[in-house]
This record gives C-alpha cells, sequence and structure tokens, in this order.
C-alpha cells in the first residue's frame, strides 16, 4: 500500500478513515503525517475511545451528530449542513 500511494504522488492529501480500531491505529503509524480518523456507531466504550484517540495522535473521530450532540460538542463540521439542520430538528 505504501507504494501505490508514494506512487501516486498525492500521498500529502489522503486521509484515512476506517470503522476498525486496530486498522486505524496501524494506519497512523505507517502514515503519521496523514490525517487518520476512525468511524464508530458503538456507544459502549465511547468515551474512552474517544479519549484513547486524542492520546494516540489520530485525527478525528466521525460519529453520528445526535451522539456528538449528547457527548457535549459545541460544533460539527459536515460537507451537507442543511441536511444535517433538518435531520437535527426532527
Amino acid at each position: 500500500m505504501q507504494q501505490a500511494i508514494a506512487d501516486g504522488g498525492k500521498k500529502e492529501q489522503i486521509v484515512f478513515i476506517s470503522f476498525c480500531w486496530q486498522t486505524v491505529l496501524d494506519i497512523k503509524k505507517a502514515f503519521p503525517n496523514n490525517k487518520c480518523c476512525w468511524l464508530s456507531a458503538a456507544r459502549i466504550g465511547l468515551k474512552k475511545r474517544m479519549q484513547q484517540a486524542s492520546g494516540l495522535g489520530l485525527d478525528g473521530v466521525d460519529l453520528e451528530a445526535e451522539r456528538l450532540i449528547e457527548l457535549g460538542v459545541s460544533g460539527i463540521t459536515t460537507n451537507r449542513p442543511a441536511w444535517l439542520k433538518e435531520q437535527l430538528v426532527r
């Protein structure tokens, strides 16, 4: 994978995402200068994983917006703001 990415010439533009916790940790080790985000739909152990993500140098955690609000976040970045606002009003 490292060779294919290097051959592509745009390594610095790649953001890695994964639902698998161990995979995202391994990718961050292999590509420490790239953004790596863990995706999750889990509720159990979520706060602990979020703390671990920060401590391990991950660049983000992608969760459902309602859960983010429940956890007390003050802002959400999205490429679909109108849709998100509509969903949260329901």
